[in-house]
């Protein structure tokens, strides 16, 4: 009766603390700031509400989170949320512009929730694969992982993915010990959701190979490879892709481009010489701690013992391996809608360990070793909850620098979170015509703009309309890559043509150039050294100046955890 009781409040408890943690640091930026990852995913969202479209801006990630956010917000909206001026296209477009973590946040929790539900599948994986006590094990592992945590307070597809992931695998399960029909649709369709949230989804097809294998009625003919199950999988599976993103149809060349694009940038690396396999695993035991090297062990054990259900889990765990450690720009996030199946395979190993002694204590083991992980989880909210020096150094540019100030800043993805005279004051100017017949909205614009400082923003890096190779590179680079062919097409702006545009200040954010200044030397004539060596110059002459052409006037540093990296401000003389 008491283990009923214990098992039965285990899941609840469980959740609880899971979305605890999470929620933890999900306001981070607040109003103003939002990370340059989440940008163009809530610029996605908020399309298709301004415009009432669903043709998405932005092709490098499929539709389906994007729709998901979308309709978050507008029930956000009817809730009263976003600045209320009357209609929904007005109120979610100016929200962006001048609230955008509130826009963001309705982003941020959906991940959380879909964080929050991937501890309970991964409860239902382990229980229906190895029984309810690795199914605890690994819902504990799910719950307190510190990548997962993280991903959650972020609107970002990653989390929603993994779900997405988590509920296929589970049915990808049920296909290798049943192969029941329903099995097959449900795994194929959520496979075609999780894909549809993130290319990396993708990986689950080998997961159905395999249980479509392993089960035992199936024959080793065409025939049985070949049968109304996996067809109706394959079928589903289309379904749920072109459901979630059906612009793939619709705007093939967009999306294809992109992804042509996205696959060349994971391939391009400023560090020569570096192991991505063993980067990969290296962060998934500095991440993960002792579960990190847990659940490595246990997809050891796997490869020994495999079962049927050890068969379908390493179909999918190891080519993704293979196939994500194989970028040299690789990172440990795009694999995270693995970590349900490694914590189920770290948690069986941990309880079917041979010995009785230890097999008595190693719920106990696993709960002990998920503190750290729980730890760490509440002190990464803690700092995100900190000021982020973004925000420092925007209050002090708005208290210290005129506004209308002509400022000129290096990779505006790490900018202090600043407002342009030629976005957000001509938005707030059009939107007062736009509602003069109603004065108190007016009023309340009115009052924001006189508290507000707009400057005058330029790029320091932009796009050139047309390609330029120098000659010690035109025999060695491929300018059919697209990441290629992109860094060849981009210049900066020089110390003459910033005096000639009436740049007064400049912006350099530490975060945006210190990988120009950290390892070796990308090799001679590659794309990498001409980007590496011409952004080390150009970040250089700032700190080096000895003509008197830049003054640094300000330093703002991160203190006590607090997010953000360095960001200095320079007069331009």
């Amino acid at each position: 009766m008491k283990k009923r009781i214990f098992t039965g409040l285990f899941l609840p408890i469980l959740l609880t603390l899971s979305l605890g943690v999470r929620i933890y640091g999900v306001h981070h930026g607040y109003p103003v700031l939002v990370s340059g990852d989440e940008r163009p995913v809530c610029k996605n969202g908020l399309r298709f509400l301004v415009l009432n479209t669903l043709e998405p801006e932005h092709f490098n990630y499929p539709e389906l989170y994007s729709y998901l956010f979308g309709g978050a917000l507008y029930l956000y909206y009817l809730a009263g949320g976003l600045w209320q001026l009357g209609d929904l296209s007005s109120s979610a477009g100016f929200t962006w512009f001048f609230d955008p973590v509130e826009v963001a946040l309705v982003g941020r929790l959906l991940s959380l929730l879909m964080g929050v539900g991937t501890v309970a599948v991964t409860f239902l994986i382990g229980r229906r694969a190895y029984g309810e006590r690795v199914a605890a094990g690994a819902a504990l592992f799910a719950a307190f992982s510190s990548l997962l945590i993280q991903q959650s307070r972020f609107a970002l597809p990653d989390v929603t993915m993994t779900f997405f992931a988590s509920v296929a695998s589970l049915f990808l399960i049920g296909i290798a010990q049943r192969g029941d029909r329903l099995s097959y649709l449900t795994a194929g369709f959520f496979i075609g959701l999780a894909t549809s949230t993130k290319y990396n989804g993708g990986m689950l097809l080998c997961g159905l190979l395999a249980s479509h294998l392993v089960h035992p009625r199936s024959r080793p003919d065409w025939k049985g490879i070949l049968n109304l199950g996996i067809l109706l999988a394959l079928g589903a599976l289309l379904l749920g892709f072109l459901l979630g993103s059906p612009y793939w149809l619709l705007s093939f060349s967009k999306y294809y481009q992109a992804l042509r694009y996205e696959q060349a940038n994971v391939q391009f690396s400023l560090q020569a010489g570096n192991y991505p396999w063993l980067s990969l695993l290296s962060g998934l035991w500095s991440t993960e701690m002792i579960w990190g090297v847990l659940v490595t062990l246990g997809t050891i054990y796997a490869l020994r013992r495999r079962t049927p259900s050890d068969r379908v889990l390493l179909a999918i765990l190891l080519p993704t391996f293979l196939y994500i450690g194989s970028w040299p720009k690789g990172g440990l996030h795009y694999a995270i809608f693995l970590f349900p199946l490694l914590g189920i395979l770290g948690a069986r190993f941990a309880l079917e360990i041979k010995g009785d002694s230890f097999a008595r204590f190693a719920p106990l083991f696993l709960a002990a070793i998920s503190l750290p992980n729980l730890w760490n989880g509440f002190q990464s909210g803690q700092n995100l909850s900190r000021e982020d020096i973004r925000i420092t150094a925007a209050r002090w540019i708005e208290s210290s620098i005129p506004d209308g100030t002509v400022v000129g800043v290096y990779s505006s993805g790490y900018y202090p979170p600043l407002k342009k005279t030629y976005v957000e004051r001509r938005i707030l100017r059009e939107m007062m015509q736009t509602k003069s017949q109603h004065p108190e909205i007016v009023a309340s614009l009115k009052a924001l703009e006189e508290e507000t400082s707009f400057y005058a923003w330029i790029d320091l890096e932009f796009s050139m309309d047309h390609l330029y190779v120098p000659p010690a590179y035109e025999q060695s680079v491929d300018i059919d890559n697209p990441k290629t062919r992109r860094i060849f097409s981009r210049n900066y702006l020089s110390y003459e043509k910033m005096k000639s545009r009436g740049v007064e200040y400049a912006i350099l954010p530490e975060a945006s150039y210190a990988r120009f200044f950290t390892g070796e030397t990308p090799p001679p004539g590659t794309a990498e050294h001409y980007h590496y060596t011409r952004n080390r110059d150009y970040i250089d002459q700032f700190f080096s100046s000895n003509d008197g052409r830049f003054e640094l006037i300000r330093e703002f540093k991160p203190r006590d955890g607090s997010p953000g990296s360095k960001i200095s401000l320079f007069r331009v003389r």
